[in-house]
């Protein structure tokens, strides 16, 4: 089976690559997250979800 990851590549804090991808298609499925907004220098965004 192959997956493939759809969307940006993340980075965090000083550019550690972060573990995940806005969506992920596996087959025939495709899954989708919801994250938590970042800024630009990697840092949670304040405020509601």
């Amino acid at each position: 089976m192959t997956i493939k990851r759809i969307g940006n590549d993340r980075t965090g804090v000083d550019g550690q690559t972060l573990p995940f991808s806005p969506a992920v298609r596996a087959g025939g499925f495709v899954y989708v997250s919801g994250q938590i907004a970042m800024n630009n220098r990697g840092e949670v965004e304040p405020g509601g979800i």
